[in-house]
């Protein structure tokens, strides 16, 4: 079975093709642009399986020695980026799948050791109207994201079953902090406690209960933006962008433009819809901040530790790394609530959709390697 899967972005699906270094290695030290990781005892591969299947385009070299591997990072930068309980550090190239093709808008992984799930995966991006109309008609054996509000028209169709999300994740308001518009921290955290939350969920989501719980105070909101400059004469201009296939975003950008305005915010809305345009906005500093997956717990720490590939928002504290690599989850989120590089809004509470006949649907946010446990159902089977 080789099921088609539709999503906008192929980054996540790398961890069938990746495996978490913590499977091999049991401890990571790092000095300079080297990174040493000790081997585990009870891991199948020798040290030097394991250094032949070291992956990344700043790896200059990999030494692998009886305790473990040692590698050479082009600078220090990258080599801080690297954790051994990090999902999407893309390194050790020995997950169940590996890259068969991949273009613009389709990636193909092939199946490289035995198991009960599909022999391929393809996976294309779409728009949702495309998406929709190919899973209704059949092409389409599982969609692995979909919004609320898609769910409960998809939990109406005999043919399909929906199973939604192990652990909602959030959305977020992610600055660009090295932008002209929001450098100063006052001015992100003033934006960020005159948010109320409870509207925007309940004008995205239906649901007010949908809201992250943050701080919200509208008078030092008030002070902070008054100390970085901003109030009902002293306007600022906020370019937000957001991605178009999703009118969750667009939602949720329309409270914040109202919202921010009173306090002298005035938030222009560029709508995006295709990824590659999105990312090459965002890359191009093009814009003040934008609307996607991302919060202040450990799940979103890619999006903020320095250098990482996932940090968009170009956020730089030498005080967070310290505390994600100490693991210390209560001062990393104290320090990102200071500062502000991003500030949470609701729980988008998604879910998967397949044919009925499926089984192994365990959709998570951020992660698709649930997808190499996707099978047919045997006989009284139901999940």
């Amino acid at each position: 079975m080789g099921p088609t899967v539709t999503d906008s972005t192929t980054r996540h699906l790398m961890n069938l093709v990746y495996t978490p270094l913590l499977r091999h290695f049991r401890e990571l030290t790092r000095s300079g642009s080297a990174v040493r990781l000790m081997r585990r005892e009870d891991s199948p591969l020798s040290s030097q399986e394991l250094s032949s299947a070291m992956r990344h385009p700043k790896l200059i070299s990999a030494h692998p020695d009886e305790q473990g591997v040692t590698l050479a990072f082009t600078n220090k930068e990258i080599a801080d980026t690297i954790q051994l309980d990090f999902v999407g550090c893309h390194l050790l190239d020995l997950g169940p799948y590996e890259q068969e093709s991949f273009t613009e808008k389709k990636m193909v992984l092939r199946r490289r050791v035995p198991g009960t799930g599909p022999a391929r995966i393809q996976v294309q991006s779409m728009s949702e109207e495309e998406e929709w109309r190919l899973l209704l008609g059949g092409s389409i054996d599982v969609l692995p994201v979909a919004s609320p509000s898609h769910l409960t028209y998809l939990r109406s169709i005999p043919s399909l079953k929906v199973v939604p999300v192990k652990d909602p994740g959030s959305i977020a308001l992610i600055f660009l902090t090295t932008s002209a518009g929001v450098p100063d921290a006052r001015a992100r955290r003033g934006m960020s406690l005159a948010l109320r939350r409870r509207a925007i969920a309940e004008v995205v989501t239906g649901e007010q209960e949908d809201a992250v719980p943050t701080e919200e105070d509208l008078e030092e909101a008030r002070r902070l933006l008054a100390a970085a400059g901003i109030d009902s004469n002293r306007r600022r201009e906020l370019g937000l962008l957001y991605h178009s296939e999703s009118t969750d975003f667009e939602r949720a950008a329309m409270v914040v433009q109202h919202q921010l305005a009173p306090l002298g915010v005035d938030v222009t809305i560029v709508p995006v819809n295709d990824h590659k345009t999105f990312r090459e906005r965002v890359l191009g500093e093009a814009f003040h901040a934008y609307i996607l997956f991302g919060g202040n717990v450990k799940r979103y720490w890619y999006q903020l530790e320095s250098g990482a590939p996932g940090n968009m928002s170009r956020y730089s504290s030498p005080e967070f790394d310290a505390a994600a690599r100490a693991g210390d989850e209560p001062l990393a989120k104290r320090i990102v609530e200071r500062d502000s590089p991003l500030t949470p809004l609701y729980y988008i509470r998604e879910g998967a959709a397949a044919r009925r006949d499926l089984c192994g649907i365990k959709p998570e946010v951020t992660r698709l390697d649930w997808l190499a446990g996707v099978h047919r159902c045997t006989p009284g089977e139901l999940e």
